[in-house]
């Protein structure tokens, strides 16, 4: 009597191995996707850090305008005195630079009771800012 339990369960195996593929299909699939999108935001996370690096350049850049006294005896050429040296910055000058790894930067410059920069940074499509008072 028992062998008849088991003819009406033919093929069983099958469908059982099916599901338990199914499940593990789904599984990986859904894994995979994750760590595809922790990929991307690694990714944004590195272009992040050039351009507040490029906009910290910018800043840098600022003060080393601001503090920097040029004059003919100190060894520059009269080219680069006129051209790059200031006596101090005028209020709404904007400064732009791009960097070896093509990160873009761009600084402007306001005074009124204090001292301020801001800058900009860009890299990609990512874009980092700093502001400065002094």
């Amino acid at each position: 009597m028992k062998k008849n339990n088991f003819k009406n369960q033919k093929g069983v195996a099958i469908y059982l191995v099916l599901v338990v593929m199914a499940i593990f299909l789904d599984l990986s699939l859904g894994l995979s996707m994750i760590l595809f999108a922790e990929i991307l935001n690694v990714r944004e996370i590195d272009y992040s850090v050039i351009a507040f690096y490029a906009a910290d350049s910018g800043i840098e850049e600022i003060f080393y305008k601001d503090l920097k006294e040029c004059t003919s005896g100190l060894g520059c050429n009269t080219t680069y005195c006129e051209s790059d040296c200031l006596a101090g910055l005028q209020s709404g000058q904007v400064f732009s630079g791009t960097m070896e790894s093509e990160a873009k930067y761009v600084v402007g410059f306001e005074e009124g009771a204090t001292k301020t920069a801001s800058s900009t940074g860009s890299f990609q499509e990512t874009r980092r800012a700093i502001q400065v008072d002094y």
